[in-house]
């Protein structure tokens, strides 16, 4: 698979996350309600490069797909031109949209990330240098943007996606106070072709000061493996938690 394919996955994986974690400003919001705990101990000294898992920390044969802040702000600028005249239903839920180049270039500015894919599976890691506001994050998915149906043009040709979105459990090695994790449905149709689906599940926890995110996608479309991802986002967590 090729860098820019990837990069195009990952960042329209990981687009809801930062969009949700971003004020109407482009501007990254605290939550109101973390404090205690690792949340809001000091921030680790350890660059945030360093803080990624390593590849002894993915499934076996892993192979690792480097992903640069510059890949990810080429793919967010391909992204924008795409989704910025898209007809969203639920009306209320195209909101993410405002102010979308300066979310994400602020988010991108200030984020680690790292790739792996295995066994058909993708997995993504990001580190932001702040804490994300997940109390946005569960409203996003949890009311009527739980279902959303998106309608544009790619490449000449009309395209809909229906995106669902549903919480889930986090692994018990994450603080719940200052977590929040997802499993989220893409089905997309493009022009004559059938529907593709890709599923994924999301992870993200604040972590002294600092937003750890696990991302695992399906790129087969088939079921996402809640055992490998709860290890992942717990392995991530307790990394910087634990560092200097």
């Amino acid at each position: 698979m090729r860098r820019v394919h990837v990069a195009g996955i990952v960042f329209c994986a990981s687009m809801g996350m930062l969009l949700s974690g971003c004020s109407s400003n482009g501007s990254a919001q605290p939550d109101a309600a973390a404090s205690g705990g690792a949340a809001t101990a000091p921030a680790p000294t350890t660059p945030k490069e360093q803080l990624l898992l390593d590849q002894a920390a993915f499934p076996a044969g892993a192979q690792h797909q480097p992903i640069t802040p510059e890949m990810l702000k080429s793919q967010a600028d391909k992204v924008v031109d795409t989704t910025q005249s898209a007809q969203v239903t639920p009306a209320q839920c195209g909101a993410h949209q405002v102010d979308l180049k300066k979310a994400l270039a602020n988010a991108v500015d200030d984020v680690a990330a790292t790739t792996y894919i295995a066994d058909g599976h993708m997995y993504l890691e990001m580190i932001f240098g702040h804490p994300l506001n997940l109390d946005q994050v569960k409203t996003a998915i949890s009311g009527p943007c739980a279902n959303v149906t998106m309608k544009m043009s790619l490449g000449g040709q009309q395209a809909e996606t229906k995106s669902t979105s549903t919480a889930v459990a986090l692994p018990g090695g994450v603080d719940p106070a200052h977590a929040y994790a997802y499993r989220q449905v893409v089905t997309t149709e493009l022009g004559p072709q059938g529907p593709t689906q890709s599923a994924s599940l999301l992870g993200y926890a604040q972590v002294r000061g600092m937003t750890v995110a696990m991302n695992e996608v399906n790129l087969g479309g088939g079921t996402t493996d809640q055992a490998e991802f709860d290890k992942l986002f717990t392995a991530a967590v307790q990394k910087v938690e634990q560092a200097k």
